[in-house]
């Protein structure tokens, strides 16, 4: 009996979670599915190999969520894009999370010796699925389980929670046993659980504070004082590694501020804002999961932002109460250790996406993992008040009745967490579901627009377009997701002159801060309307918008198709009208064909690879398309200078990942010096070494070169000039040393040596990362008779 009755719970729980999620099988993806995996090609496998496992670490998310992009491309696999097969995958996770929960709190309870005062006469296995059964079936966890792309947040929550289990395990197995080998496997799995965590999500950064958190707490109380001891008694060698270490990570601190300040750039809010806004958005969590009512739940809120510690005054409050419950937790930790861990895992899980990672405020996937350390001490205070309560009944009245409250819990929160499910039907329910709960955020107008545009009630994505335009926030992307849905609508409704008309007008009123991600499909639209009305120049104008937003941001390979698309349609239509759209004197495409015209318009802007397939298409469908063989030749010809090329410019990683003698370390550590990190403390020791390397070997053209980097800091722009010749005389065909020393000449008004200069190194090197810079500055130049003829 003592086995069946947990595994009855257990099936039970599974059968509850089935029925609350079973209604959303056929929900349709929603916001960040699009650009996290949708729209990333590397996640579409067709045949299984190690290269193909690796390609998936060059996704958006790179490593750092490797895993769940390997189960997305196992899905589509499968399914071959069925979305029933996803939201199977999510539940199946959540399955797998519900049992490795269970796990954790069994060994939690086995680890605390005093457990009887906790749960009297309960065995462990049923509190441990009782209260993971609890948070399973939360109807916050909706938007980590039914929110496809959130299954990120469920997988790293499974590793991390198996890997402190494990950890656990090892550390209960070493102290009965008094050793080490015995424990040894359990350590190995917490290690791939980490792992697992890490190629998961980032803020799986914070498992080894929480391994940490968990031996002073249930195994090692006195962790930290007899650290503290043995350092005071310590050798002098002892502190100086601990000073460096200091150091090291205090650069490294440094290093991730300034890139972590860079983000806010994007953002409506200060980082200083967030940190006091996330302190209420933190109680609010937690009074969320205490009262789980759905009509507080959305993919969306409208946050007022914490300008200052009184305003609003919730804020002075709420960092109150953070700072008591935070004292409250260490002060009772060994008196109620499973309560006040429950507390620590919460808070501590929090850090990463509640602190200064200049994220958007809020979301409820967030409570996935931290929940469980809350869930744990809200179930420690309910049988605590149980036991208050009955305290004159037996033991055996006072079990029957926590199991009937655990499971009176349990059915209502799977009622609560259907019912938030059902706002998860399709996309318009879940945007009007969004839309009545935070009416004056612009993101959820703006989403519903697309959404009635998607199912053809396009008067209704006007209409939703103009309010979320009204409500514009800064540095929101909402403008132009709305402004995109307001011009295929009018498209689809055939009122083309109106599409290009507001386009106009909406382009006339953006906000100068907008991110710019949607901005090509935006211009796409445009060009669509201009096509209709038969403005084919106007078209061409938008469609060289969108190219050039799309370069701007991540080339994205749909928006690259998608703009092929429309310069085919474009060009047909300039064929029949005999139109010369780039101003070559020639018309268009001319005698070349569709693709190869459009090859040369990418090669021009430095699309190669898209330029490459579009020729080798052209060459196959016409094998004596002299032009396309010929553009196709260049191609490879500069491919070959660009290799060349690209070995020389990579100076800094040969330097450093050989530096075996004096004149490696040396250049190593001078070009280390000048990165942001070091410049501010170490620039002139690393000018020291660098002359140092110039004594060992003067006629190294990088080292010349670094050093007129070097010169070029501290404004010395003809010596630095002077230093890049002298790379150039050891080195004529290199192309860093060209296009610096055409810089260097602009800064010093020589702008007819500028352009030799770059158009030097372009020709060395035509696929540079510079290029469209250059060209730009080659162009400026030019079309500017004055300084064509300035000289200094």
């Amino acid at each position: 009996m003592k086995r069946v009755l947990p595994t009855i719970a257990i099936v039970l729980l599974i059968t509850l979670t089935v029925s609350a999620y079973c209604g959303t099988f056929r929900s349709p993806p929603v916001l960040d599915d699009y650009h996290s995996f949708i729209y990333q090609q590397n996640v579409y496998i067709n045949e299984w190999s190690l290269s193909s496992l690796v390609l998936l670490s060059e996704t958006v998310f790179g490593w750092a969520r490797w895993v769940p992009m390997v189960s997305f491309s196992i899905d589509h696999w499968i399914s071959n894009g069925d979305i029933f097969y996803y939201h199977l995958t999510n539940t199946l996770i959540h399955f797998l999370c519900l049992l490795a929960v269970i796990f954790l709190f069994f060994n939690l309870l086995a680890a605390v010796t005093t457990n009887k005062a906790s749960f009297d006469g309960i065995p462990n296995s049923m509190v441990a699925i009782f209260v993971a059964g609890v948070w399973a079936l939360h109807p916050v966890q909706t938007n980590a389980v039914t929110y496809l792309v959130q299954r990120m947040a469920s997988i790293q929550a499974f590793f991390y929670i198996l890997s402190v289990s494990f950890y656990i395990c090892g550390r209960r197995l070493q102290f009965r046993n008094k050793s080490f080998r015995h424990a040894f496997p359990f350590y190995m799995v917490c290690l791939l659980g980490a792992l697992g965590a890490l190629l998961s999500k980032e803020n799986s950064a914070m498992l080894p504070v929480m391994i940490l958190v968990t031996e002073v707490w249930f195994f090692s109380p006195c962790l930290y004082t007899s650290i503290w001891k043995r350092l005071l008694h310590s050798r002098k060698a002892v502190w100086a590694l601990l000073f460096i270490l200091i150091m090291a990570f205090g650069f490294f601190a440094v290093e991730v501020g300034r890139g972590l300040a860079a983000g806010y750039a994007t953002r409506h809010f200060t980082m200083m804002e967030r940190i006091l806004t996330e302190t209420r958005i933190i109680v609010w969590y937690m009074t969320l999961l205490i009262w789980p009512d759905p009509s507080r739940m959305s993919i969306e809120h409208d946050v007022l932002v914490s300008t200052s510690f009184i305003n609003p005054p919730s804020t002075l409050l709420s960092i109150i109460f953070l700072m008591l419950l935070g004292w409250l937790t260490i002060r009772y930790r060994r008196k109620t250790p499973l309560m006040t861990y429950g507390v620590a895992w919460f808070g501590l899980n929090l850090v990463i996406e509640s602190s200064i990672v200049p994220l958007e405020l809020i979301f409820e996937h967030r409570l996935y993992l931290p929940s469980v350390g809350l869930v744990l001490s809200f179930c420690c205070v309910l049988v605590g008040a149980l036991r208050f309560l009955l305290a004159k009944r037996s033991p055996g009245d006072f079990r029957i009745i926590a199991y009937c409250s655990l499971a009176l819990l349990v059915s209502g929160l799977t009622l609560l967490t259907s019912t938030r499910n059902e706002a998860w039907r399709d996309s318009i329910t879940i945007y009007q579901d969004a839309v009545l709960k935070a009416p004056n955020h612009p993101r959820p107008h703006a989403n519903l627009a697309v959404a009635y545009g998607g199912v053809g009630r396009y008067e209704q994505s006007i209409s939703e377009g103009e309010r979320a335009i009204a409500l514009g926030q800064e540095h929101h992307e909402q403008w132009v997701v709305a402004a995109s849905a307001i011009l295929l609508s009018l498209n689809a409704l055939g009122r083309h002159t109106e599409a290009v008309e507001r386009g106009e007008q909406l382009l006339q009123q953006r906000p100068k801060s907008i991110n710019g991600e949607f901005m090509p499909s935006f211009y796409l639209t445009l060009a669509e309307g201009n096509i209709k009305c038969g403005q084919v120049e106007g078209a061409y104008a938008a469609t060289m918008k969108s190219l050039e937003w799309a370069q701007r941001k991540r080339r994205d390979p749909a928006d690259l198709k998608l703009i092929q698309g429309m310069f085919a349609l474009i060009l047909l239509e300039s064929a029949k009208m005999q139109l010369d759209l780039n101003q070559d004197n020639v018309f268009d495409p001319g005698a070349v064909s569709i693709n190869t015209w459009i090859a040369k318009e990418f090669l021009q802007r430095g699309e190669r690879e898209e330029a490459r397939k579009l020729l080798t298409l052209a060459s196959k469908e016409n094998p004596d398309d002299s032009e396309a063989l010929r553009f196709l030749e260049g191609i490879n010809r500069e491919d070959a200078l660009n290799r060349a090329q690209a070995i020389k410019q990579d100076t800094k990683h040969r330097y450093q990942s050989s530096p075996f003698s004096r004149f490696h370390a040396s250049m190593a550590l001078a070009y280390q010096a000048r990165t942001p990190t070091w410049s501010g403390y170490f620039h002139g020791i690393g000018e020291e070494l660098l002359d140092y390397a110039l004594e060992i070997q003067p006629g190294v053209a990088d080292a010349h070169l670094l050093k007129a980097y070097y010169l070029h800091d501290r404004k010395e722009i003809e010596p630095a000039m002077a230093a890049t010749e002298r790379a150039l005389a050891l080195d004529p065909d290199y192309a860093k040393a060209w296009l610096a020393l055409g810089y260097f000449r602009m800064e010093l008004n020589d702008f007819p040596g500028a352009v030799t200069a770059f158009k030097k190194g372009l020709e060395l090197y035509p696929g540079c990362p510079q290029r469209q810079s250059v060209l730009a500055a080659i162009t400026a130049i030019e079309q500017n008779p004055a300084l064509t003829t300035a000289q200094n």
